[in-house]
């Protein structure tokens, strides 16, 4: 098997996709350094399912309600199944679920941001890490989220439903 296979990489031009399923998916990495893309999922972060804890308001002994949902189409902007890493480009972003989601670690070292998601706005399963960029979350359920969060640069401002940084 090829090491190589599998992975994305984007470093210049000018990119617009409407998608009813991922924007950008790479199965293993997904590594950008410049361009301009924009990208609008699922019809955009406004055809977004409105979601709840459910547990403000909850009576002594209940727990939150789970749900799962089988064979449902991934509508995320910007996906891979390891990492992604941006040093640069212009994105806009308006998503259905995610706008930003890796099932590793996110790394952001420069680029110029707007994204308005009906989930996340960034996600990593592992590590988001922000050492540069101007990032303008308009819209999500949770701005940044990752078993850890590490800013060390950039500007960040964010909306959120819910948490900002999780």
């Amino acid at each position: 098997v090829d090491a190589d296979r599998g992975s994305v990489t984007i470093e210049g031009g000018d990119i617009a996709i409407t998608a009813d399923g991922d924007g950008i998916q790479a199965e293993k990495n997904l590594t950008i350094k410049g361009g301009s893309i924009n990208i609008v999922t699922g019809g955009g972060s406004a055809n977004a399912k409105a979601k709840s804890d459910n547990f403000f308001g909850k009576r002594p002994g209940m727990t939150a309600a789970t749900t799962t949902e089988d064979n449902t189409v991934s509508i995320k902007g910007l996906k891979a199944g390891v990492a992604i890493t941006i040093s640069g480009g212009a994105f806009n972003l308006d998503t259905c679920d995610d706008a930003i989601h890796a099932n590793g670690t996110v790394t952001i070292n420069g680029g110029d941001f707007t994204i308005a998601a009906g989930d996340d706005g960034i996600h990593a399963d592992e590590s988001t890490t922000i050492g540069g960029g101007s990032i303008a979350i308009t819209k999500s359920y949770e701005g940044l989220e990752g078993l850890t969060v590490t800013i060390s640069g950039g500007e960040l401002n964010i909306v959120a439903s819910d948490d900002g940084m999780n």
